[in-house]
């Protein structure tokens, strides 16, 4: 029996290659990583590796043909790679370049989630609701008056043990770090990238209404910092 040609046995592995690549990279775009991953960069290398092969390997097919074994150890003579080949290397391409569309896509503004260390330091246990108020202190030298906007927000202690609407218990003396979600963003990320306002969250506990302290609005506190929340008896 004939032994097929080296180059047919390479691409079958590369062919097994290229199906495992597929499915990984059907992985990684179910869990939103695949724009991460591939860059421009490597779309760009990797188009210009996979074009030309390609592009020679048909003109060496039409030109003098591809000697390629068939079943039964006879071999044949390939005049073109044929739809499964060329559907295989343009999946290939549309993988490299679908994440670089995506990017060039206008995409909702996000805002950090803001964390918060929550401390009760009154005499007894403090019943917090997760749905609050956040107000955003626009520039100006006094506070007394300063022009502010009013939105809403979400805060859960981590790891999460309470459904947003409920309600969660922060013993007395005890400390809870939660998560702040600013809901409606598009209303205050112009402000967060401007780094020149401040903030303050606004909650509903059993001991009554709870303002925090002001803390900086911009990128280099929403999302890397803690903030403080101390809670004392009025």
């Amino acid at each position: 029996m004939a032994q097929t040609p080296w180059y047919q046995r390479a691409l079958k592995w590369a062919g097994l290659v290229l199906v495992g690549a597929l499915a990984v990279g059907a992985a990684l775009d179910a869990l939103g990583n695949s724009i991460s991953l591939v860059s421009l960069r490597v779309a760009v290398y990797s188009t210009a590796v996979i074009v030309p092969v390609w592009l020679l390997t048909e003109l060496a097919a039409a030109v003098v043909g591809i000697s390629w074994g068939a079943q039964g150890g006879s071999r044949i003579l390939l005049r073109s790679l044929g739809p499964r080949i060329r559907l295989g290397i343009v999946g290939a391409l549309a993988l490299l370049w679908l994440p670089q569309l995506g990017r060039l896509l206008p995409s909702d503004p996000s805002i950090p989630n803001l964390q918060v260390e929550l401390r009760n330091r009154t005499m007894s246990e403090l019943e917090v609701a997760t749905r609050g108020e956040f107000v955003l202190w626009l520039p100006t030298a006094l506070y007394d008056g300063a022009p502010r906007i009013g939105g809403k927000m979400t805060i859960v202690p981590l790891p999460k043990t309470a459904d947003i609407g409920s309600d969660f218990k922060v013993a007395s003396g005890s400390s809870v770090r939660c998560s702040v979600t600013f809901l409606n963003p598009k209303r205050f990320v112009g402000m967060l990238e401007g780094e020149e306002a401040d903030g303050s969250l606004v909650i509903q506990t059993s001991g009554g209404t709870r303002i925090s302290p002001n803390f900086p609005f911009s990128f280099t506190v929403v999302g890397k910092e803690y903030l403080e929340w101390v809670i004392e008896d009025r």
